[in-house]
């Protein structure tokens, strides 16, 4: 469920229900991919799916559909604190850009307003998957921690690599994607694998990791 300033969202099944507070439905929506998660933000709530798709809803409509083609899973959403970047995690953690920028890439098809459809594909690819994201209070940077405990910072108004998947002989069925490195990243101090279970910015500059084994790092 995810709560709204008129009441709240709750998802079961492939279905997404606007509750008022008074308890009456304002709203239903059937979606074609089972849910997993929610987030709201504002009239806006967002959805992951089990197969990495986001889905994002502002009032009765439908607003986005996206795909990461990432292998993002949709367990996690996290929107930053200006509303510019939503991600998902999943074995390639992957954000939308809902600021308005459309910076260029050579497989791009849509010339229309919403979130770029392109994902920002934070770039790594270890066995391991980004099981919590975080944002920083005031910016665009984004705190990841992998299934081994990893935790990694990206700067999403960095330096983009354009690519894709498909066959770049046939650009017009290439899937374009950016490519988004680190600037920083860090391991549980024990040096040992560690399952995180949460993670959160403790100030501009300092994040914190909750692990299963009931560490706290920062």
């Amino acid at each position: 469920s995810a709560g709204l300033f008129r009441g709240y969202a709750v998802a079961h099944g492939c279905v997404c229900v606007l509750v008022q507070r008074d308890g009456e439905v304002n709203w239903r929506y059937a979606s074609q991919r089972p849910l997993r998660s929610l987030l709201a933000r504002g009239d806006f709530v967002a959805a992951g799916t089990f197969d990495g798709a986001v889905q994002v809803w502002g009032g009765e409509d439908l607003a986005a559909s996206l795909q990461s083609f990432c292998q993002s899973d949709g367990e996690a959403l996290a929107w930053s604190a200006d509303g510019a970047f939503l991600a998902v995690t999943g074995a390639r953690a992957a954000c939308f850009d809902f600021s308005g920028d459309r910076p260029p890439h050579p497989y791009r098809r849509d010339r229309g307003d919403g979130p770029d459809y392109i994902p920002r594909v934070l770039g790594f690819q270890d066995g391991s998957r980004e099981r919590c994201v975080a944002w920083a209070p005031g910016g665009a940077i984004l705190a990841t921690a992998d299934s081994t405990g990893v935790v990694r910072l990206w700067n999403l108004r960095g330096r983009l690599k354009k690519g894709g998947q498909g066959h770049p002989q046939r650009p017009e069925d290439m899937k374009p994607q950016f490519f988004l490195f680190p600037q920083l990243d860090a391991a549980h101090p024990s040096g040992a694998s560690e399952r995180p279970a949460f993670l959160g910015w403790l100030g501009p500059d300092v994040v914190a990791a909750v692990y299963e084994c009931g560490d706290v790092v920062r």
